[in-house]
């Protein structure tokens, strides 16, 4: 079984071509959060979002397991 491990970083420190989370809005739950993949140092996109420049302080997060 595998065990997966929440890693809260910001944006600089996402891998690039990893799929990450962040809030839509700094002041919500994290129920209300995007998924995006980390394309370059500093870009992401998903299906839904276009490509779209990313403060590397933005607080994010992603999964990794073990």
């Amino acid at each position: 079984m595998f065990n997966r491990k929440k890693k809260s970083c910001n944006f600089s420190e996402i891998p690039v071509n990893q799929e990450f989370y962040t809030k839509r809005h700094p002041d919500v739950s994290d129920a209300d959060s995007i998924r995006l993949v980390k394309q370059t140092k500093t870009t992401a996109s998903s299906f839904e979002w276009s490509e779209h420049e990313i403060h590397p302080e933005q607080p994010c997060w992603y999964y990794t397991y073990d």
